[in-house]
């Protein structure tokens, strides 16, 4: 029954879920968490993540250029 469900996951492009599905079981089970809870916060961290990682690649895309800091700033200012 895990491999199917991992096996799922990995078709849907779940990879949070996929990877935390086991560790949210045995604590709903320790808690005794209501099925619709359980899927409330599954579904909850895999879309976080989306977002994540949404938001990572869309920084990538952007190319902005590096973080200046004040340090990097006082050098600059040395050399000219």
């Amino acid at each position: 029954m895990k491999q199917v469900i991992d096996t799922y996951c990995e078709s849907l492009k779940l990879s949070t879920i996929q990877s935390e599905w086991r560790t949210l079981t045995k604590e709903a089970s320790k808690d005794n968490t209501p099925y619709h809870a359980f899927l409330e916060k599954l579904l909850e961290m895999e879309n976080q993540a989306r977002i994540e990682r949404s938001r990572q690649t869309l920084l990538k895309l952007a190319r902005l250029p590096f973080r200046k800091t004040l340090d990097t700033f006082m050098t600059l200012s040395i050399f000219f």
